[in-house]
């Protein structure tokens, strides 16, 4: 099943370079996917977005350069991107 992920600016002004668990991508992972997991455990690597114990996603390429980006602390915008998350 396809799901949207939205980085908000928000997100992005609250969010912490270099922190799998508190950048952008993670907090706006942990909002519009609560719901797959139990755990509010969510980590964002350039290849992996981890969330919940055992669940994993690969990481679209522009996230992973939307993380790359913002923990050299270069310009980022808000955006959205999809997953296909497991059943």
């Amino acid at each position: 099943m396809k799901r949207t992920v939205t980085v908000l600016q928000d997100d992005i002004d609250q969010g912490y370079p270099c922190d799998t668990q508190k950048c952008p991508v993670a907090r706006a992972v942990r909002r519009d996917l609560a719901d797959l997991f139990l755990y509010g455990v969510v980590s964002v690597t350039g290849g992996t977005i981890y969330f919940g114990v055992g669940r994993y996603l690969l990481t679209p390429a522009p996230v992973a350069d939307f993380v790359d980006r913002f923990d050299r602390g270069l310009p980022v915008e808000a955006f959205k991107f999809e997953v296909e998350v497991p059943e």
